[in-house]
């Protein structure tokens, strides 16, 4: 039973060459999304360093589940280091645990 072993093949790339331009496009718009993800990530922290004069870092941000008028992503955004469950939006400053 040494079939089992085998790596598995990675299927052909398609041959079609407007199917291979759309996957292209594919690729480059995902590669554009994460940028402006960052970017998002990055201006939220810069707002609220600005906010409470605190050096926050990247990968602090929790993004809500609830919608948040008076946030830039129009969701409630949490700091986990200094608020780990949850209960003091930045923009709103409520709680993502809501009853």
């Amino acid at each position: 039973m040494a079939y089992k072993n085998r790596p598995k093949k990675k299927p052909p790339l398609p041959q079609d060459p407007q199917v291979r331009l759309i996957l292209d496009q594919i690729d480059s718009a995902k590669q554009q999304v994460s940028m402006l993800e960052t970017a998002l990530d990055m201006r939220l922290l810069q707002l609220a360093n600005e906010r409470f004069n605190s050096p926050y870092k990247d990968g602090e941000l929790h993004f809500g589940f609830y919608e948040c008028e008076k946030s830039p992503t129009s969701q409630c955004v949490y700091l986990e280091s200094d608020d780990p469950m949850h209960d003091f939006c930045l923009f709103c400053e409520d709680p993502e645990e809501r009853k």
